[in-house]
């Protein structure tokens, strides 16, 4: 019989990649709720969701030439895109998008609000989530 899974069974599946703050308690609610619910959509497709980079200082960011200030003002994550295939990580850019369009960042480029985007090329491909710049700490 299939064990019942709650928010907190969820909650300690995260992986963190090493080095990176894991306190998802640092961030905004609404983006520790939405780890939660794409941690489940992870587990549901069999995988573990991995976040490779949260919180960080305006130096981080400017070494990494992020023109965004998700990750400095705590609404933002990266999240491991190479754990899923090519088909499954469209299916999760789609159901996120969707599902937190009320919440999410709005793109400079084109205007939409996104919440997931895909990031990078090769090894350093993965999602940046970002909530909307109202949720940020600042």
């Amino acid at each position: 019989m299939k064990r019942f899974l709650s928010a907190n069974d969820v909650l300690e599946s995260i992986q963190f990649k090493d080095g990176t703050d894991n306190n998802l308690d640092s961030v905004h609610y609404l983006l520790t709720m939405v780890a939660i619910d794409m941690a489940a959509w992870f587990l549901s497709k069999g995988k573990v969701m991995t976040i490779t980079d949260l919180i960080s200082t305006l130096s981080e960011d400017v070494d990494l030439n992020r023109d965004s200030d998700a990750h400095r003002t705590k609404r933002g994550m990266d999240v491991r895109s190479s754990e899923l295939r090519e088909e499954e990580q469209y299916q999760f850019l789609e159901h996120f998008n969707d599902k937190y369009k009320d919440i999410a960042s709005v793109s400079r480029s084109d205007n939409k609000a996104r919440l997931v985007v895909l990031h990078g090329k090769g090894v350093n491909k993965h999602f940046h989530v970002a909530l909307n710049f109202i949720y940020g700490d600042r």
